[in-house]
């Protein structure tokens, strides 16, 4: 009989990261036979701008999530771990504290996934007490996943090192066809593709697209995401339009599937200089579809794909950077060459979702055995 486990987190819609990831394990055929799997949805299929919001909306959901969960937790006594994303907000940590009790007065393997980089940064500004609670909900059988092992801090002091474990994300493969069979175009296409965000880099890569076009006339950039403000997409559209900037720039709103697959073909260079992260997947999916890749040094994101290999690390909130970055490749086609092949073969070793759902295996079936 398979051993029992109970996953707690979010599936798509809204889509991001988590969402993705979470998808990936549930439909997972080799998840499926080697585990009994159960499910608690905290999504909510809900837009991306009111994840962050506080309405009668979430505060039900929440009610909901955790009726489930207790119910399975009462129901189903022999469900011997409880996966968690963790979350990396006082209210996202506060809600968790539930399921970390609940789990440990049932006397629950609790393995918490990390997919950020900022829990640290949260944990470090609360009070005493608060850290006391964390100190005690951490303790005992309650082990972590990290995405890197430049990552393992966040977790120091908190959690035994033996029981701090280091999954890298995997992602779908975007290439269609090698880079090298694809068309010559006229026009060079840069590929901004997350949520629309300021805190996602949006904004530092919108304001450089003049900088950029001023030195290379056939540059298009594409921007691809849900917008969490309207305040900020109202902000783009503006600057856009009074900038003379409609030539140059798309807006396309969210793209899944085959017309992602096919957007990242279209394009030549990835870029995301977000302020905060773990390791995208986007950036994953970038690297699968042969793109060199201009990001920020957040998270597992400078491991990921090797400055001056792979890509180009750039400062936080620094259009002219991005700008700079962007010249500099678009000026050396042998640099991007070699960044197009290295970032494909990184892929193809490291991230690909069989490598993922293998190392996840790898880890349930471990903490299973303590």
């Amino acid at each position: 009989m398979n051993e029992k486990i109970l996953i707690i987190a979010p599936i798509p819609p809204p889509y991001h990261g988590v969402s993705m990831v979470t998808a990936m394990l549930l439909n997972s055929s080799e998840i499926k036979q080697r585990f009994e799997i159960f499910h608690v949805d905290t999504g909510g299929r809900r837009q991306t701008c009111e994840i962050q919001k506080f309405s009668v909306g979430n505060l039900v959901l929440t009610l909901t999530v955790y009726l489930k969960f207790i119910y399975l937790i009462l129901k189903r006594t022999e469900i011997k771990i409880v996966y968690l994303c963790l979350s990396q907000t006082r209210i996202g940590c506060a809600r968790d504290a539930v399921f970390l009790l609940c789990a440990k007065v049932f006397n629950k393997k609790v393995v918490m996934h990390l997919h950020g980089g900022g829990f640290r940064d949260y944990y470090d500004t609360e009070n005493y007490f608060i850290k006391r609670l964390h100190r005690f909900l951490f303790s005992g059988k309650v082990f972590s996943i990290v995405l890197s092992d430049e990552l393992k801090w966040i977790f120091r002091g908190l959690i035994p090192e033996r029981n701090i474990f280091v999954v890298s994300n995997g992602a779908k493969d975007m290439q269609i066809v090698p880079w090298a069979l694809k068309k010559t175009k006229e026009s060079i296409q840069v590929l901004f593709l997350s949520n629309c965000a300021k805190t996602k880099g949006f904004f530092d890569v919108l304001f450089a697209v003049r900088s950029v076009v001023e030195r290379h006339e056939n540059v298009c950039f594409v921007f691809a995401g849900s917008w969490f403000l309207r305040s900020e997409e109202k902000q783009a559209i503006d600057y856009i339009e009074h900038s003379g900037l409609k030539h140059n720039v798309k807006l396309l709103g969210m793209v899944i599937g085959e017309e992602k697959r096919k957007l990242y073909m279209e394009s030549d260079i990835f870029v995301l200089p977000s302020y905060n992260e773990g390791q995208p997947l986007c950036v994953l999916e970038a690297m699968s579809a042969g793109l060199p890749v201009i990001a920020t040094d957040t998270g597992a994101i400078k491991g990921t794909i090797i400055e001056g290999e792979g890509g180009l690390i750039v400062k936080k909130k620094n259009p002219q950077d991005v700008a700079k970055a962007l010249n500099y490749l678009l000026e050396n086609e042998d640099v991007m060459k070699r960044m197009r092949t290295q970032n494909r073969d990184r892929y193809s070793v490291f991230f690909t979702e069989e490598i993922f759902i293998r190392n996840m295996t790898r880890v349930i079936t471990e903490v299973l055995a303590r």
